[in-house]
């Protein structure tokens, strides 16, 4: 689903700034959630002997929020950030501007069926 970029610019800037695109977006009549799917190894990087998340990611999925929260309707609209599991799974939840927010990670390397339930279960 493309999301519009809420604020003012000139023709010029117009051009050049990106398309807002979301991997899935599921609207249920008392609830909004977008979903960005990456495909990376891990979940979190490690800097500095820390372990910490994508911040590219995150700053993605936050620039969907901020500015789909500004259509109607979608005011208190969700984000989860979907990982693979391949080392260990991932389950983080945050609230950062007013939007819950959510790391998650299923494990691909399973039946249909488990990934199936696994993939319900994010939206629960």
């Amino acid at each position: 689903m493309p999301i519009d970029w809420h604020g003012e610019w000139d023709e010029e800037a117009g051009l050049v700034l990106p398309r807002m695109f979301t991997d899935v977006t599921v609207e249920w009549p008392e609830r909004k959630v977008i979903l960005d799917c990456k495909f990376y190894k891990d979940a979190l990087v490690t800097r500095n002997d820390r372990h910490r998340l994508h911040s590219s990611h995150l700053y993605q999925l936050n620039a969907y929020l901020q500015n789909k929260a500004r259509h109607g309707g979608w005011e208190g609209v969700e984000g989860i950030l979907l990982y693979p599991a391949v080392d260990h799974r991932t389950s983080i939840q945050m609230t950062i501007l007013g939007h819950r927010m959510r790391v998650v990670s299923i494990d691909l390397d399973r039946s249909w069926a488990e990934i199936h339930s696994d993939l319900l279960s994010i939206f629960s």
